[in-house]
């Protein structure tokens, strides 16, 4: 969808749209209330417990939504935009609409009911760019991401409602709110962290660079990190609620995050390796020439989400274990380092800020949070190392392939658009070469249906 939009809008439009946008998470994120966590970790729930959940939820949820209308004019003059006055307020209708989804997904994540969390999701993804490019096209400028944003949550929400076995009873229990409120009060506090580690640019960039330069850094982040994400998701959506099964069984558990780091790096290692490569070539032949700045954002995010991708099981775990703390300080951690990175980073405008995001990454977080994992199932680096060496080394080869081809090309002055797809079909075709001679046993446990059956063995 963005690469479509990305054509329809200006670099200030998707700019203002994401001086707003920098807040969908928050709401999300108190729309859960940390509910929901007990709901897929707890070995034993009761029907007081799922239903104080979601009335919880909706409570808090309609509370938040009220304060946001009256804050809203402040978040304006906050950015002197007017405009953003009713954006903020559209999007914080996510806050509602959220509350309505949640402990149904919880549910469904814990059950692993695969199916239906694909249906919901597929769905809510379509309705989602439909409705952003259509407003785009009719010349709604940055709406358009809004109204993208608030058709995605409300159609999930339908969607979870229609496929969900369960609904809410009018039932109430302070015992269970206590219960689950004793375990998700650490979670909670460490999204609120997460939130401000990943959004404190966003909320800089806006600021004191305005709305042209937030909507580079906004491309970037789009085609890369959250394209990346949403990869990534099938195989953590099938590890996560696989730990909480196994939480009394320390080797399965072990076993089965080592597997889960060698299908994320066969993913994405290629993935990401070939984005840093190609980009020169992507944006102006994908984006368009208007976008062209972005390019190195693109890269240095991109980098960013292959240091990321071991980390991704991480909180999953350490929730496994009952280790919250660690996660609470972990994620203090992280805000603290990558919010001065952001602020030190903006003397060199949205390079900075995507270098300096980079740097903690690279040289602390993860580093410092795989540790710290290995530590609590008994893995050592050798270990995970070990197992995705012939991923590294077919990453590797496909890497400097793909570079002496690039080079080969331009001294020929084949154009970008007839470079880019040679580039993209002789890497991919190189990389499973490499799998297939160094980790021929990857084809197979690249089937998440296969992969989830055993997870759950």
């Amino acid at each position: 969808m963005m690469v479509i939009l990305a054509h329809l809008l200006t670099p200030s439009e998707v700019g203002l749209a994401g001086l707003v946008l920098v807040f969908t998470v928050l709401f999300q994120m108190l729309a859960d209330v940390g509910l929901t966590a007990s709901l897929v970790q707890f070995e034993h729930l009761s029907e007081g417990d799922r239903s104080t959940a979601f009335w919880t939820g909706l409570g808090v949820a309609v509370v938040c939504f009220g304060v946001a209308v009256v804050v809203a004019p402040y978040v304006a003059d906050f950015y002197h935009e007017p405009s953003v006055q009713w954006m903020f307020i559209a999007v914080a209708s996510v806050l509602v609409l959220g509350a309505l989804q949640n402990t149904q997904a919880a549910l469904l994540t814990r059950s692993m009911d695969f199916r239906r969390i694909e249906i919901r999701g597929m769905l809510a993804t379509l309705a989602s760019a439909v409705v952003g490019i259509t407003a785009a096209a009719l010349g709604a400028g940055a709406w358009s991401l809004i109204a993208a944003a608030v058709a995605l949550t409300t159609t999930s929400t339908i969607t979870i409602w229609i496929v969900s076995p369960w609904k809410p009873h009018l039932m109430f229990s302070l015992h269970s709110l206590r219960r689950m409120a004793s375990f998700s009060t650490g979670i909670f506090f460490t999204r609120f962290t997460y939130y401000a580690d990943q959004n404190a640019d966003n909320l800089l960039v806006g600021k004191f660079l305005g709305s042209a330069a937030l909507g580079i850094y906004t491309i970037g982040y789009s085609i890369i990190l959250v394209p990346f994400e949403r990869v990534v998701q099938p195989v953590a959506s099938v590890i996560i609620p696989a730990f909480a099964t196994l939480q009394n069984d320390l080797e399965g558990t072990r076993s089965l995050w080592l597997r889960g780091q060698r299908l994320i790096a066969a993913v994405m290692f290629p993935a990401v390796a070939g984005a840093i490569i190609v980009a020169p070539d992507f944006v102006p032949v994908v984006l368009g020439s208007k976008w062209t700045p972005a390019v190195p954002i693109i890269q240095i995010l991109a980098w960013v989400a292959l240091i990321q991708a071991p980390a991704v099981l991480n909180a999953g775990l350490y929730r496994s274990r009952y280790r919250v703390d660690l996660l609470i300080r972990m994620g203090i951690l992280a805000a603290v380092l990558d919010i001065a990175a952001f602020a030190v980073g903006l003397h060199w405008g949205v390079r900075g800020v995507a270098a300096g995001y980079a740097l903690t990454n690279t040289l602390v977080i993860t580093p410092l949070g795989l540790l710290l994992a290995c530590r609590i199932i008994g893995v050592s680096f050798r270990k995970l190392a070990a197992d995705i060496r012939g991923i590294v080394e077919a990453t590797i080869v496909m890497s400097v392939v793909v570079i002496g081809l690039q080079r080969i090309l331009e001294v020929e002055h084949v154009g970008a658009g007839l470079r880019l797809p040679i580039l993209i079909a002789v890497g991919a075709a190189t990389y499973l070469l490499m799998c297939a001679w160094r980790e021929r046993e990857l084809f197979s446990e690249l089937s998440i249906r296969r992969f989830a059956a055993s997870a759950t063995v």
